[in-house]
């Protein structure tokens, strides 16, 4: 009898973490996907920055002439 209460525990543990894991991963994709969003704006506004300091012609500048 011990032996199918331990199996039963186990296995409540187990499906626990499951439940748990499939919880918190798309939570956990979110803040990711948001940090990488972030991320690639700070390249982005520090590219543009360069693009000023070296006086670059901007892009509409280029197609005008």
């Amino acid at each position: 009898m011990t032996n199918k209460l331990d199996t039963a525990m186990w296995l409540s543990r187990l499906f626990t973490v499951y439940c748990s894991a499939l919880f918190v991963l798309p939570l956990l994709g979110y803040v990711l996907y948001y940090f990488q969003l972030f991320e690639c704006y700070k390249v982005t506004k520090f590219y543009f920055m360069l693009m000023q300091a070296f006086n670059f012609p901007k892009i509409t500048q280029v197609v005008k002439k």
